[in-house]
């Protein structure tokens, strides 16, 4: 069975689950998705997670995490912070945009891994928003079949579950997600339960919290491109080219973004670094924020 974690294990795998506050809404519009994107990516490249699958629901999020050396405690801090001043900037609120606990559910990879990300993936289904895993837009399902890519998503691990060659691997899954009875979705459905609540780990209250970071110290421009850089394979010499390919422009969206709400520089020196003019970037920024990135 899944068991709920007392200590951080290193490596281990774990459902994540963050709900809204007293269940309300966490994205008025689809470019809130995509910022969240955006964070997500920020923090798999500053903690070392891998994400294998998540699914952003209208009122709380699922996320099928394998943590390294830091707690989840941290990169959920830090996304659930963030995330909260963007919504709280655009809609002119305070207060508690999530829950002040998260659910983080170790489990065994060798019994339990596919089902989690079928579940995961079905979870708008079951929620009756979609007919079928396809026609939701904001979950990994479409990636596990190779018709989408996002950049910090890590699926091979598990589509080498269903076998060594990719091809065959993504039938196997797509005849996975339709294989299942109810009990398959139960086991996963009591994560959710409130009854569990008091083995997860608290998450401080977002609203006021300060950034995660070392006191008195701030990356610069250049750190934060760096890693960047180094998550995506890409090298310095690629980001400031005159390419267009789409993990460069990826790339460098994730730089700007994160280097503006880090006070790492103004658009004019990111654009500068970067090799770009400042409206490039500012068109970069509108399709984040519009969703159409």
């Amino acid at each position: 069975m899944p068991r709920k974690p007392r200590l951080h294990v290193p490596g281990g795998f774990y459902h994540v689950i963050l709900r809204g506050n007293h269940r309300e809404p966490l994205f008025g519009t689809d470019r809130d998705r995509a910022y969240l994107n955006a964070l997500v990516g920020d923090v798999v490249a500053r903690f070392g997670l891998r994400i294998l699958a998540y699914c952003w629901m209208t009122n709380h999020l699922h996320l099928a995490v394998r943590v390294g050396v830091t707690p989840l405690d941290q990169p959920m801090q830090r996304l659930a912070m963030r995330y909260s001043r963007h919504i709280h900037r655009d809609a002119g609120q305070v207060g508690h945009l999530f829950e002040r606990r998260y659910r983080a559910i170790l489990v065994d990879a060798d019994s339990y891994l596919k089902s989690l990300v079928r579940y995961i993936h079905l979870n708008p289904v079951v929620a009756g928003m979609v007919p079928e895993p396809m026609a939701y837009r904001w979950s990994s399902h479409r990636d596990y079949l190779g018709q989408r890519t996002v950049s910090w998503l890590e699926t091979d691990f598990v589509l080498g579950m269903f076998g060594p060659a990719v091809g065959v691997a993504r039938v196997r899954y797509a005849r996975f997600m339709r294989s299942y009875v109810e009990e398959d979705l139960a086991l996963f459905e009591k994560h959710e339960s409130r009854d569990t609540r008091g083995l997860e780990p608290e998450l401080p209250a977002v609203a006021l919290a300060p950034p995660v970071g070392v006191p008195g110290e701030r990356e610069t421009l250049e750190q934060i491109a760096a890693r960047h850089c180094a998550r995506l394979g890409i090298s310095m010499t690629e980001l400031v080219s005159p390419s267009r390919a789409r993990r460069l422009s990826s790339a460098r969206t994730g730089i700007v973004l994160e280097a503006l709400e880090a006070g790492a520089g103004t658009v004019s020196e990111i654009s500068r670094f970067l090799g770009r003019s400042p409206s490039a970037l500012a068109q970069q920024l509108t399709k984040l924020r519009s969703g159409t990135f």
